[in-house]
């Protein structure tokens, strides 16, 4: 009798494919057809069409929607900040550490800070002013301001301190519920140039001082005895002087 060799049909791998595997192939090719005409299938690509089309109308209607009930009364400024803001969020208790804070401490029983240098020295056109008499009115509105602003930080009086503040400055800015006395000292207030606006007008000035045991209950950016200048933008868009922003000051 003959011996009969099996036939071995070689795969694109290399591994041999025995008998039946030209007929599974068949079939698995025919399959690949089905499913091709599948996706030519006019019904199915109208319907993906319609998914589309739906999943962009229903972004649209999210943005419109954000727009117009939360941007929309917001200025580019603002929304420019708010937006910048997210890159520049930062967690301070983890560079600077903060004294305990003791909302019935009375810092004026503290000898040490009474006699650390507690008046505000005035910069305008490049003169400079000490204000020792805490006549702030004799030096002009803005000078009179700065003498409320710290009178509040150093009182500890969250109240008034809110008052000093824009409109625009709450739309980023949430009102300090509450801060101790605060031992502020070395106050120096710089202005440094104005424009006006649209029936307004803007002030901007330097401003630094430092804090005895600061405990960061009202300023979070900066150690105790330390000086960081800040920008100060102020406005009378509201009539009399608000703050408009406090920012890192920036050197030119």
């Amino acid at each position: 009798m003959e011996n009969k060799k099996e036939t071995v049909i070689p795969s694109p791998s290399g591994e041999a494919l025995g008998h039946g595997t030209a007929a599974e192939s068949e079939k698995k090719a025919a399959k690949g057809k089905k499913s091709k005409k599948a996706d030519q299938d006019p019904k199915k690509k109208k319907t993906r069409k319609k998914i589309i089309i739906c999943v962009v109308f229903v972004v649209l209607a999210a943005i419109a929607a954000l727009y117009f009930f939360v941007l929309k009364d917001m200025d580019e400024e603002v929304l420019a900040e708010r937006f910048l803001s997210i890159f520049k969020q930062e967690d301070t208790r983890t560079r600077y550490l903060f004294n305990s804070a003791d909302y019935n401490e009375d810092i004026f029983t503290d000898k040490v800070y009474m006699d650390l240098n507690r008046y505000i020295s005035f910069e305008s056109n490049g003169v400079a002013i000490l204000i020792t008499d805490e006549n702030y009115s004799d030096y002009g509105e803005d000078a009179e301001f700065f003498g409320e602003y710290f009178s509040c930080v150093i009182s500890g009086d969250a109240e008034g301190y809110n008052e000093l503040f824009s409109e625009k400055y709450y739309k980023l800015n949430e009102p300090v519920e509450r801060f101790t006395m605060q031992k502020v000292y070395d106050i120096h207030v710089e202005k440094q140039s104005s424009e006006s606006k649209n029936g307004y007008s803007l002030y901007y000035y330097k401003v630094s001082f430092k804090i005895r045991r600061n405990n960061g209950t009202l300023f979070r950016d900066r150690d105790s005895d330390s000086s960081k200048p800040l920008a100060f933008i102020l406005t009378d868009r509201e009539g009399g002087l608000k703050i408009d922003r406090i920012i890192e000051y920036e050197y030119k």
